[in-house]
């Protein structure tokens, strides 16, 4: 036995001795590390400087800066506005309207009226019309002549305004969606038209706005013309897939109609089973995909009693957000037709959840309408309308489906009666323009009012640059008709911006919300899972994001749910000015870090909130600042680019500040270099700093012996150095491509939540440094390899009161070999592989940051940067004893125990939403004919309606001459095709949580964890244990001073120690730690035995207008002329097949 471990067997005295042996290695390393940096970073020499340049701490108003910010950000949003506004004007040609724009708008409606529709598909004319087409790909199986020669060919060149994308700033293109045909003559006639508004778009561009701007027009035909031109993002390149629509996008939707109150009335009878219940979802689908977060709406099956859809959502209409969407969307799948349709029952179920919804639910849309989806109907029902809608204030829509159907009078009636309108979708074809054409019956108010105000989105992710954006959208109007809508986008990255962290003081943060409460902007949003956009990315609550610090689990549910009623959110839904409230809001609240997919940091704050609404948006401006955190650097006066002529205003802080910071660090390259002294003998390769302004400097130096890429040899096995070279797996990103955004990266926030002048060290387990064959420089490192460690410090500035203010981050990248090699000294040679002392370095979280376990290189590696908690290494008892210390450490106030509820989670598969899909079997297939056979005693009009779908499909059998495809696609559910929806395997909303655990900074230890016997017992029987085992273990924790680490020295004698009742016993005195599922944070579990959904507070996004204001409601609507007139019979030719108006 080692001298050192016999101490373990000696009573108290040797104990003590053992106590002060651990914090003298702790007191010695600590030394040596500190020494090191310090010398490396001048860390005190940059802090003398900014002294020396007299840098004075001043206190900022945070009321104050908010106004500059806010200012800024309307003056941003305001200039996009006009974009938009711009080319409405193209349209209606108000008085006002610029000489350019008239002489546009009137040669283009001389071309309008000029195009000679017989000719312009005419290959062989010369006024054959081309155009920019955004799409590329073409039908591969039919390829029509007249498309292969529609578009024209141009250029496109990189362009670092849009993101680096292709775009041409000379052309405008045009997007055709997929169910359109792009040759149609009046469709064409109409992007003729529309193509002077190249010259608009390129005009006040050039004259006012460079930055990054898409500009649209979305004509309600469909096609949208984009400005600049680019080649079109495709939701599947492989197959040419493009599912997008402008007319379903959210610009769009909310600029030509107002907020709105849905009922959708799907008949499940018996009749609507096969084919046309997958029409009917496919129908409910793009219904759903033309509503907005600013629209609320249900879904209710019937059959001979109605049902709402999902049990959760009964009775009320919830918020069209992509999760609500979704959630129904799943649940159509579960639905089974059967029955006879009881219309009465329906009727008035649907009038009942839309008037009450009007009368209770204050914040729900303006105009209100019921979607019937149904086969047919035996009766007009005409009492019910008569008592519930005597006024016509719910439009009534008919959606008629089947192409065999024969009766459409009654359901005709119903939408023409109602100020609806009635199609007839014959096939999956006809859903999306058939669908699309209730946007013109629900946008006549705006038509008719004139209504051209902007309307800004929240934040989505745009089809164009596959980034969060939102958009200022107007409606067109032209000849008191709706046309379609113009809008030009503003990257969400701009405006963050608008509201820098720079201009505040340490830990603080901007923040927008819109008129829902929803989140625009805001630094802990994570809108990716894997690349791909979130159900939820754009309908995060801004309570859900300011996670509650003061929170616990109580038998697994949270003691603390999210409050979507507290004053702050109504204040910031409103828009409402902190200036003038006498005492601020403030709140305890979390701050998760590292990465987008996993959350491994979190730290407290108490933030108080300052806010303003945004004028002419339905935004709010936030500011988060912790009571501490009103200290900056103050900027000196003067002009901001003397030698330039050019307005920088907008960022004379910025500049100042960054000009402060260049000339405060100007030399230090050259102290690294010379004063600093890199010493290569403790393996420090680079050191680096960051300033509060963005500014980064670094200084690398070539080690002896150590290279960047694995060295090939040629007389030894290479397959592993050949992969990780092709592969680019593990290895070294320079530091300026891993952290390009100085202030916004992880190792800088977390530099500064230790304010005494601590280094934060951390290892990076994603990259190694290789040793050159042969080297003998590092013993320590394991097959010619090693991890980087960083350490990072903040640097203040100070005042003579003792304020401080973020000045920069500086900090140090060394070899793991060389700081293992210290602490193997430091620990007089104890702490190391293969002895039977276990010596951890564990920072601020919890997590490894060195390990002396006995074991090869990569399985050491493999434990460094996971949480201490949980190891299961594999002796001894399999890391037991690590999670029993770490529940000690809790216990004994070292770490303290912090519960971190993550809103933003996805789940796979969840029992809470009950939503299984679908699958199709040959029980269900039997279970189908049997239940089509028990219709037949069903009156006459069934066995009709059964007779000719038989014939039908017998006809389909014989032409296709496949009987097996023919009979199972009576039966088989037609997957989702609308982009919302396609994706079925990305999960649905959830929220997880898990219990972090933060270092108490004040410790200082040393701190005895474990002495001695240990005893592990079994579980109780009488008033006597069933059996004991005794552990030998000691362990002792102690911190690493001026670091973010302590050191945890632990030995464990004898072979008890790995008796599965040992293991047992620690195991079940360690910590929790990972995420679970809860049910009671939020109302997002939709389980009937688990619902909480609750009315969350809103701001209406829209003026609404009461019927009597609606001019189609005049006049004589029963009269048998206005329905003849109106409401024209299916067989009158085109014209149903466009659309049919009533009212």
């Amino acid at each position: 036995m080692e001298p050192w471990l016999g101490k373990f067997t000696v009573a108290g005295q040797h104990l003590t001795i053992l106590n002060l042996s651990v914090d003298s290695w702790a007191r010695s390393f600590g030394s040596e590390l500190y020494a090191t940096a310090s010398q490396a970073t001048q860390a005190e020499g940059l802090e003398k400087k900014y002294q020396e340049h007299n840098v004075h701490v001043e206190m900022f108003d945070p009321e104050e800066v908010i106004e500059i910010m806010k200012s800024r950000l309307e003056a941003f949003l305001g200039r996009r506005r006009q974009l938009a506004e711009v080319s409405c004007q193209f349209f209606t040609l108000r008085v006002n309207t610029p000489r350019i724009l008239k002489e546009s708008l009137e040669n283009s409606y001389n071309v309008f009226h000029e195009v000679d529709r017989s000719v312009i598909n005419d290959l062989t004319s010369k006024d054959f019309y081309r155009f920019v087409n955004a799409k590329s790909c073409l039908n591969r199986h039919h390829i029509d002549p007249l498309l292969v020669n529609s578009s024209l060919d141009i250029q496109y060149t990189p362009n670092p305004n849009f993101l680096n994308l292709p775009v041409n700033i000379e052309k405008s293109a045009v997007h055709v969606p997929t169910p359109v045909y792009s040759r149609e003559p009046e469709l064409l006639s109409e992007i003729i038209w529309t193509e002077s508004l190249d010259e608009i778009f390129k005009a006040r561009r050039a004259r006012e706005f460079f930055a990054a701007s898409w500009q649209y027009f979305c004509s309600q035909r469909g096609f949208m013309r984009f400005y600049p031109a680019s080649p079109w993002f495709y939701d599947d390149a492989q197959t040419c897939l493009d599912m997008y629509d402008c007319r379903n996008s959210e610009w769009y939707i909310d600029a030509a109609t107002h907020a709105k109150n849905i009922v959708i009335l799907l008949d499940v009878s018996g009749s609507m089973l096969g084919q046309r219940y997958e029409i009917a979802k496919q129908t409910i689908e793009m219904i759903m995909e033309t509503l907005t977060e600013n629209d609320f709406f249900n879904i209710l099956a019937f059959s001979d009693e109605p049902r709402f859809v999902l049990p959760c959502f009964r009775g009320r209409l919830v918020q069209a957000t992509i999760r609500n969407k979704k959630l129904l969307r799943a649940k159509l799948d579960n639905i089974t037709s059967e029955g006879i349709a009881n219309y009465p029952a329906a009727l008035k179920m649907a009038f009942e959840v839309v008037i009450e919804a009007r009368e209770t639910q204050k914040s729900a849309g303006c105009h209100s309408a019921i979607m019937l989806i149904t086969d047919g109907a035996t009766d007009t029902y005409e009492d019910i309308f008569n008592h519930y809608n005597k006024d016509k204030s719910i439009r009534f829509f008919s959606y008629l489906i089947g192409d065999d159907v024969t009766e459409f009078r009654e359901v005709r009636w119903m939408a023409c009666y109602n100020r609806g309108y009635f199609a007839h979708i014959s096939n999956l074809a006809d859903v999306q323009e058939k669908v699309q054409s209730y946007i013109t019956i629900m946008s006549r108010p705006v038509a008719e009012r004139n209504h051209t105000q902007p309307v800004w989105t929240g934040a989505y992710f745009d089809q164009l640059g596959h980034i969060l954006v939102a958009t200022v959208a107007f409606p067109v109007i032209a000849n008191e008709s709706f046309r379609g809508v113009v809008g030009a986008s503003a990257l969400i990255t701009e405006l963050q911006q608008m509201a820098p962290s720079y201009m505040l003081g340490a830990n603080a943060y901007s923040f927008i919300v819109d008129n829902n409460g929803y989140v625009v902007h805001h630094p802990q949003l994570r809108s990716l899972h894997m690349g791909k956009p979130k159900p939820h990315y754009n309908s995060m609550d801004i309570m859900e994001l300011e996670v509650l610090a003061d929170n616990a689990l109580d038998n697994g549910t949270v003691e603390t749910p999210v409050d979507y009623d507290n004053q702050l959110r109504r204040y910031l839904a409103d828009g409402i000015s902190s200036k003038g409230l006498q005492a601020k809001m403030s709140q305890n609240v979390l701050m998760a870090m590292d990465g987008a997919d996993s959350l491994r940091r979190v730290y407290t704050q108490k933030n108080v909130y300052f806010h303003r609404g945004i004028k002419n948006t339905l935004m709010t401006l936030a500011l988060a600042v912790p009571e501490e955190a009103v200290y900056r650097i103050e900027t000196p006066n003067g002009d901001a680019s003397p030698y330039q002529r050019i307005n920088c205003a907008q960022f004379e802080y910025l500049i100042h500040r960054l000009l402060l910071d260049m000339e405060v660090t100007s030399d230090m390259e050259f102290l690294w270099a010379q004063k600093g002294q890199i010493d290569q003998s403790k393996g420090i390769h680079m050191v680096f700093l960051a300033t509060h302004s963005g500014l980064t400097r670094f200084l690398t130096t070539d080690l002896d012996d150590i290279l960047y890429q694995p060295e090939m040899d040629e007389e030894a096995n290479n397959t592993d150095s050949a992969e990780i070279i092709m592969s680019n797996k593990y290895l070294y990103v320079p530091f300026a491509t891993r952290y390009p955004r100085a202030l916004d990266e992880v190792f800088y926030k977390r530099a500064l939540q230790f304010v005494n002048g601590e280094f934060v060290f951390d290892v990076k387990t994603d990259q190694y440094l290789y040793i050159r064959n042969g080297s003998q420089r590092y013993p320590m490192a394991k097959d010619r390899k090693t991890l980087i460690v960083s350490a990072a410090r903040a640097v203040f500035a100070r005042d003579g009161r003792g304020h401080t203010a973020p000045a920069s981050v500086v900090g140090i990248e060394m070899l793991y070999t060389s700081f293992e090699e210290m602490m193997y000294n430091a620990s007089q040679r104890l702490c190391r592989p293969r002895s039977s002392v276990r010596c951890y370095l564990l920072d601020e979280h919890g997590y490894v940051v060195y390990a002396s376990i006995p074991a090869g290189s990569d399985e050491s590696f493999r434990y460094l940067g996971e949480f201490f908690g949980g190891l299961k290494v594999e002796a001894p008892v399999n890391g037991a004893i690590e999670r029993f210390l770490m529940r000690q450490m809790v216990d004994k106030f070292v770490y303290r125990e912090l519960l971190y509820v993550d809103f933003q989670e996805l789940c796979l598969n969840l029992n809470l939403y009950s939503s299984a899909e679908r699958l199709l079997t040959v029980d269900k297939l039997f279970s189908a004919i049997d239940f089509t056979a028990a219709q037949l005693f069903q009156p006459f009009l069934l066995v009709a309606r059964l007779l000719v779908w038989i014939a039908r499909s017998f006809v389909h059998f014989v032409i296709e001459l496949k009987p097996w495809i023919a009979l199972f696609a009576m039966f088989r559910s037609v997957s989702p095709y609308t982009p919302t929806f396609r994706d079925t395997q990305e999960g649905l909303p959830c929220d997880k949580a898990s219990s972090f655990y933060l270092l108490n900074n004040d410790f200082r230890g040393p701190v005895m964890l474990a002495q001695g016997k240990q005893m592990c017992s079994s579980s109780i029987v009488g008033d006597s244990f069933a059996q004991v085992v005794y552990c030998n273990l000691h362990a002792y924790v102690t911190r690493i001073q001026r670091t973010n680490m302590v050191l945890l020295v632990y030995s464990s004698d004898g072979n008890q120690c790995d008796d599965e009742l040992c293991k047992q016993y620690f195991s079940a005195h360690s910590v929790p730690w990972g995420f679970h599922l809860v049910y009671n944070a939020s109302d997002k579990v939709i389980h009937p035995s688990k619902c909480m959904l609750t009315s969350r507070y809103r701001r209406s996004p829209s003026v609404c207008y009461t019927v009597e204001d609606d001019v189609y409601n005049e006049g004589s609507i029963g009269s048998l002329f206005s329905l003849l007139r109106m409401c024209k019979h299916p067989l009158i030719g085109n014209l149903f097949y466009v659309r049919l108006l009533c009212f």
